[in-house]
């Protein structure tokens, strides 16, 4: 698979799993049972969590694209700025919600674990 397809399909995948992400938190009418659930246990770390997750996909995805940053390198910039301060406060979200993950110790850890290396490798990759 070349870049440019390989780019177009990350691009189109995160574009996808934002959207569903910042539906969870915007529309209640589609949300199924485990987000029910979560939002039951932990309503403004799962919010937080959809809605920064979410944007953070969107955004990320759009970082990647040559022709915004020649073309439009302040909205490149700013897009940025959103992506590196929304994973840090999704991840913080991430991290609260993974002490009271379903599954048991091992979930808690990995969720716990996931949380800080998204921080780690998305505000040092940004950087």
């Amino acid at each position: 698979m070349g870049w440019t397809l390989s780019l177009g399909l990350m691009t189109l995948l995160a574009i996808g799993i934002g959207l569903y992400a910042l539906g969870m938190a915007l529309l209640p009418a589609v949300r199924g049972e485990f987000v029910l659930d979560l939002l039951a246990r932990s309503p403004s770390g799962a919010m937080f969590h959809f809605l920064l997750g979410g944007t953070v996909l969107i955004a990320g995805a759009f970082q990647f694209s040559q022709w915004l940053r020649r073309n439009h390198l302040n909205v490149h910039r700013w897009l940025g700025r959103v992506y590196v301060g929304g994973v840090l406060v999704s991840g913080l979200a991430g991290l609260y919600l993974a002490f009271s993950a379903t599954g048991g110790v091992v979930a808690r850890f990995g969720f716990g674990l996931l949380a800080v290396v998204v921080m780690a490798v998305g505000t040092r990759w940004a950087a």
